[in-house]
């Protein structure tokens, strides 16, 4: 009768036990990852190296297109002439004003200050110069302004201020307030003297 009972108790545990082990199959079946699928290689080892070659060779030329034009830009827009710089630029208009400026609009960057009456009179030719600009233009240096398009801005202006870092190549001449309409393509600036 013992006998009977402790395999009576052996087989209930052993029941159990089985039990158990079924929940955790089933379980490691239903919460584990799907197995990845097998990646079938279709070519040699020497083709897989040259074809890693070739892309870092088309990522190097991508890399050269995307960096080059803007390079050259920068080149072809600056030259010499004798000891003149040159550089062609994109001329704007600005006027002495809180939204085109800052709060106190009659104070340029170099601590100039715009006296109306001479810019109203046409006595006062100042330009502010973008940042880039800045290294071949310093403040108070007189440059001479040409546009073949419209020769009604050449002439002859005070570097005075400064533009918005966003801006490349780009001057802005100082015009009375209410004279806004201004922006030429075609502008070439010049320093005078040494």
């Amino acid at each position: 009768m013992k006998l009977e009972k402790l395999m009576e108790k052996f087989e209930r545990s052993l029941g159990i036990i089985l039990i158990i082990l079924g929940i955790m199959l089933l379980g490691r079946l239903v919460f584990s990852p799907a197995p990845k699928p097998v990646e079938r290689v279709w070519q040699t080892e020497e083709e897989y190296e040259y074809e890693q070659f070739l892309d870092s060779i088309m990522k190097e030329e991508l890399k050269k297109e995307q960096q080059t034009p803007r390079e050259e830009k920068r080149e072809a827009r600056v030259w010499k002439k004798g000891k003149r710089k040159i550089v062609k630029v994109t001329a704007t208009v600005y006027n002495p004003t809180e939204n085109q400026c800052d709060e106190d609009p009659l104070i340029t960057a170099d601590n100039s200050k715009i006296d109306l009456n001479k810019l109203n009179s046409g006595q006062l030719k100042w330009i502010a110069v973008s940042r880039d600009l800045r290294k071949h233009f310093k403040y108070g240096s007189k440059v001479r302004i040409s546009c073949k398009s419209d020769p009604s801005i050449n002439g002859v202006y005070e570097v005075r201020d400064t533009m918005h870092e966003r801006f490349e190549f780009y001057i802005d001449i100082l015009k009375p307030i209410g004279q806004t309409k201004g922006r030429w393509k075609d502008v070439e600036i010049s320093s005078i003297g040494g």
